[in-house]
């Protein structure tokens, strides 16, 4: 094991821009270098990624460049390969982690040794649009009124696998893991590159509890550069169902009814998350299973996943920040 106590692993690929601004947030964090390892996974750019490098190069302790582009599962999976300490942050080339965030992380699962992810929300924007909308992302159950708070959220097997057979309940970026879990939980399977990290995170709720702080630790560009903007939605949703049944099927067979969960819970939740949870549940489930969980309960229009949700407010100080380190 490296002295180094987190890693923020950053697979990247013809974005030296973002990687740029990615690079200069983690030079923010509040952590000695003898406590943080940056380790960046080049998949083959032909862009000037290796001159961003190489400005960042008393920051960025190891560069690797593979001779071919490998994928973009096969590229997150060599954090394996390539990191060493115990607890890593897998970090996308266009998120920018908020000063603080790692070693809150850090120091959060150093305290509870049955964790397997420490994860918080993400402030997602796109500015690309007339009138630029931001999102908080979050895992289900978090009304905008709890969102400020300072409690630690501790996600158990159940509630953890019904939020994970409908969406992504964590953002890429937003959050650190053990690397003795992803270990267990990767490779990527690369038959599902829209999907494969839901499963890993569904995978930790079932190896272990998930710890969520509900502050905005990472902040995230979405402009249409992002793999999934440009995948087919015939792709996507094939896959997204698969992965939606994989889970459901894996969590019966541990004894949780997902499906019945939902059915018994959905009642208890706001109007807000009601939206959420129906539109993603009726892109992810056959229409006989959705009509069968959730008939009765008010239908809404069907937006893509990743797409804009209600606004939530963000608090001036960190959309301060946020700027900041963009400019």
């Amino acid at each position: 094991m490296s002295t180094a106590k987190i890693t923020a692993f950053i697979p990247t690929y013809n974005r030296a821009k973002y990687l740029r601004q990615c690079l200069r947030a983690l030079g923010q964090q509040d952590l000695p270098s003898s406590e943080l390892d940056i380790v960046i996974s080049d998949n083959a750019s032909e862009d000037e990624t290796p001159e961003v490098v190489e400005e960042f190069s008393s920051l960025v302790s190891r560069y690797s460049r593979n001779e071919r582009n490998l994928g973009l599962c096969a590229n997150f999976n060599r954090v394996l390969d390539l990191c060493q300490t115990e607890l890593v942050v897998l970090l996308p080339d266009d998120m920018l982690v908020v000063p603080g965030f790692l070693r809150r992380a850090r120091d959060v699962l150093y305290g509870d040794e049955g964790a397997t992810v420490y994860a918080t929300a993400a402030l997602v924007t796109n500015p690309s649009i007339h009138a630029p909308q931001a999102q908080v992302f979050t895992p289900f159950l978090m009304a905008p009124s709890e969102l400020w708070s300072t409690r630690l959220e501790v996600w158990g097997y159940e509630p953890w696998a019904a939020a994970c057979a409908f969406r992504p309940p964590i953002y890429n970026g937003a959050a650190a893991f053990r690397l003795s879990f992803l270990s267990e939980a990767m490779p990527w399977p690369e038959e599902y590159v829209s999907n494969a990290d839901r499963l890993m995170y569904f995978e930790a709720g079932r190896r272990g509890h998930v710890l969520f702080d509900p502050w905005v630790g990472a902040h995230a560009i979405f402009d249409g550069h992002n793999y999934g903007a440009n995948m087919d939605m015939r792709r996507i949703r094939s896959e997204y169902r698969e992965v939606s049944q994989i889970i459901i099927d894996q969590a019966n067979k541990d004894g949780i009814d997902i499906l019945g969960y939902w059915k018994r819970n959905i009642k208890n939740y706001s109007r807000r998350d009601q939206k959420e949870i129906l539109t993603t549940a009726k892109f992810g489930l056959p229409k006989e299973a959705y009509a069968r969980t959730f008939g009765g309960f008010k239908d809404f229009t069907v937006e893509r996943p990743g797409g804009r949700l209600d606004r939530w407010h963000v608090p001036p100080s960190v959309a301060r920040v946020l700027r900041a380190l963009r400019s």
